[in-house]
């Protein structure tokens, strides 16, 4: 038992590790542009997610720290809190203090502890800055630790129908914020019905006319999604239904789909069928259906498509331990050794059938080799993305404007030879931004822009791959 747990905790941390990647490329694109809510929101799912495993696994520090992170990028979900250069700086080091707190299960380190308090105050700080002073207190939610401990709900892809009433906006309800939550808890598809929606001139604008329906697939239940509309339960309509259980999400006929939501009868379908026309088209001529009724059912029949073809993906590959990676080449490596030797053998006793047994044995160990070396074989771009945080931080650091642009990121190397390139360019890198950029002010006298460019490209020449650092004077 006690093995097994270490596995899981090894492979969290495998995970985590990744989800923090991700989440630096993610805050540094944010920065670059900081009113896109696609990223923010995936920059708070990481570590939304960070939060809840560690928590599950023990990680108790890793948990209270990505806890008050995820507060703050709540904030700015909520386009309460401004995200500014600042704020980026301070999220990169919070990301850079998980990754650090991610090695200790239990006791912290003094100096460690310290410094996650002192980025906590600084967090706080924003928060502070973010929260709106007339904003209504909220109810007290259950310790974060807590319920993280609680085992990890199964995935589901649920209906969700949001009616809002009329009035709902008189009481100051932002009602996107809510549906925005709820599509941010997993893969989501929403569809909004504005049928109702009657003439400019007839409209109330202090009245709300539209209502949505979202096809969520999350590892959540049906409590959580009803969490987040529990402060306007007595003022809106919720239904949630599942609609699938588990990783086995399969696509569906649009006749199953309108059936299963009520929408038409069997019989009504089956009469459709035998139209040539379109099943949709022949209910709505009949006025069986509404053309919004149409639509809707074509979102969750696309929803489900697009999940199922996920999980399919997903299911095709694996993770494997790069150790693992390693000793699979070693051993092929040993079979080449042992084919040479039995080429060798037939040549000398001159057998031919073992002479054709070692040609078939040597095609299979080519091919074997190749698969193997293939498997090692990784797109620089995952190396190049660490750079950015590099160009970012040394012109901070030296008081400089330069920007990182990549070229070829999707050129693939053997992943040892990756692993022995990064310390080399971060030191070609360094000196780019060091003697090869100058101050704004200088630039800007030059007749130059105030920021340089620093262009790393990876490009295959023969049978070798090229890396080339250009440090540009942009005029």
């Amino acid at each position: 038992m006690a093995q097994s747990m270490d596995k899981f905790k090894a492979t969290f941390r495998e995970e985590a590790f990744e989800l923090l990647g991700k989440l630096e490329d993610q805050l540094l694109e944010l920065e670059e542009q900081p009113l896109n809510g696609e990223l923010i929101n995936a920059a708070f799912r990481a570590i939304h997610t960070v939060k809840g495993s560690a928590a599950m696994f023990g990680f108790d520090a890793v948990s209270k720290f990505a806890h008050e992170f995820e507060t703050a990028l709540d904030l700015c979900r909520n386009g309460t809190l401004s995200i500014t250069k600042d704020f980026i700086g301070l999220a990169l080091k919070g990301r850079d203090h998980l990754r650090r707190l991610m090695e200790y299960e239990s006791e912290v380190p003094e100096d460690i502890a310290t410094d996650g308090e002192a980025l906590l105050k600084r967090f706080a700080s924003f928060a502070a800055k973010g929260k709106p002073k007339e904003a209504e207190p909220r109810a007290e939610k259950p310790a974060p630790v807590e319920e993280a401990r609680q085992p990890a709900a199964p995935t589901r892809t649920f209906r969700v129908v949001f009616k809002p009433a009329a009035g709902v906006f008189r009481n100051g309800t932002k009602i996107l914020n809510l549906v925005e939550e709820l599509v941010g808890m997993g893969v989501a598809d929403a569809f909004p019905h504005m049928k109702s929606i009657p003439a400019l001139g007839e409209m109330d604008p202090e009245s709300c006319y539209t209502w949505w329906e979202v096809l969520l697939t999350a590892a959540t239940d049906e409590n959580a999604i009803r969490d987040i509309f529990i402060f306007i339960a007595d003022q809106a309509e919720l239904k949630v239904e599942v609609v699938a259980e588990g990783e086995s999400v399969e696509p569906r006929r649009l006749g199953d789909i309108l059936v299963d939501r009520g929408d038409v009868s069997r019989a009504d379908v089956a009469e459709a069928l035998n139209s040539q026309k379109k099943l949709g088209e022949v209910l709505v001529e009949k006025k069986v259906i509404s053309t919004p009724q149409i639509e809707s059912a074509l979102v969750e029949q696309e929803h489900l498509k697009k999940v199922h073809d996920h999980n399919e993906m997903a299911a095709s590959s694996i993770r494997v331990a790069s150790e693992k990676l390693d000793s699979l080449v070693d051993l092929v490596g040993e079979l080449v050794t042992l084919q040479a030797r039995l080429a060798q053998t037939s040549i000398d006793l001159g057998d031919s059938t073992l002479a054709s047994i070692s040609e078939q044995f040597d095609r299979l160990i080519s091919q074997l080799r190749d698969n193997a070396m293939s498997i090692r074989m990784l797109p620089i771009g995952s190396t190049f993305n660490k750079f950015r945080r590099v160009v970012r931080d040394l012109s901070l650091e030296l008081g400089k404007e330069a920007e990182l642009v990549t070229d070829g990121a999707e050129t693939e190397l053997d992943k040892t030879v990756i692993e022995k390139l990064g310390d080399p360019l971060v030191h070609i890198i360094r000196n780019s931004v060091d003697h090869g950029i100058e101050h704004p002010d200088a630039r800007i006298a030059a007749g130059k822009q105030r920021a340089g460019t620093i262009k790393l490209v990876a490009r295959h020449s023969g049978a070798y791959v090229l890396i080339t650092v250009v440090t540009r004077h942009r005029f």
